[in-house]
This record gives C-alpha cells, structure tokens and sequence, in this order.
C-alpha cells in the first residue's frame, strides 16, 4: 500500500508501518495495536459510506 494514492487506503500501522518497532516505543508514540489509519481518496462519497456499511 501507498499513502498519497487517489484510492482510499485503510492502514494497521502497528502490523505494517512500525512493525518492527517494539511494542514499548509504538506506545510511547502511540501506535497502539487497535490504531488505524484512514486515508481518504478521490472516491464519491457514497462509494466511500458504502464501504464502511
């Protein structure tokens, strides 16, 4: 995955981003394992609602 593409992209930061960081540091930064990322793309928002349904 690809932050910055015209897709919508949903991200597990703990298992992709920072997994190789220990647990210890991802929760001094805030990486908890239950984080996650929602990048919102060029998509019409029904699309997007849909989704999520």
């Amino acid at each position: 995955m690809s932050l910055g593409d015209l897709a919508s992209l949903i991200q597990h930061p703990a298992s992709m981003t920072y997994h190789n960081v220990s647990p210890e540091v991802r929760a001094e930064t805030g990486v908890t394992d239950g984080l996650i990322r929602f990048s919102a793309g060029l998509e019409a928002a029904e699309d997007l609602i849909a989704g999520f349904g």
